[in-house]
């Protein structure tokens, strides 16, 4: 029997069973809101609430840059998700705030589109270069749908044609 228990304990020490794994890192979660955009809505008593570009911007979201050319919710998505990417980028960031010209709803109703005005400050270090400041105006339409969530139907940047935004801009 002493011998059966030797052999066994041998075979799974032989085995590797027994002998230490690599610590596997965890894979790092994308970021939520990498662009900001729940900044919007802080001085409202409404709420976004999914973050996630394909939620967040409905199916007839059209962006339209500061020279009144509009561009489909796809083409958009896919500048914003290189943004996200730092595909042009070492760095980027945006911040979100008032557009003082203007004074958001005293109410909004779930039944017909709300339009809002906000300014935005972004830096941007593309790859290679220094760092560029931009800013702008914007001016956005949301609509409450049946899913019961907020929604960016349109989005006017008001800012120079080279916003970071555009569809159109390059670093």
């Amino acid at each position: 029997m002493r011998s059966f228990i030797f052999l066994f304990a041998l075979a799974c020490a032989g085995c590797g069973i027994f002998d230490p794994r690599p610590v596997e890192q965890p894979a790092l979660a994308a970021a939520v809101d990498p662009l900001n955009f729940a900044q919007i809505l802080t001085v409202t008593s409404i709420r976004f609430s999914k973050l996630s570009y394909e939620d967040l911007f409905n199916a007839e979201f059209v962006y339209y840059d500061a020279t009144g050319i509009g561009y489909d919710r796809a083409t958009e998505l896919s500048r914003l998700s290189a943004i996200d990417n730092h595909s042009s980028y070492d760095t980027f960031s945006v911040a979100w705030g008032l557009d003082t010209n203007y004074s958001d709803p005293q109410s909004f109703s779930r039944t017909e589109p709300v339009t809002i005005y906000r300014k935005y400050t972004a830096f941007a270090r593309p790859r290679g270069g220094a760092v560029i400041n931009f800013s702008g105006t914007s001016r956005f339409v949301l609509s409450y749908l049946d899913n019961n969530f907020w929604t960016i139907s349109r989005w006017d940047d008001g800012g120079v044609p080279s916003s970071p935004f555009n569809p159109l801009y390059k670093p």
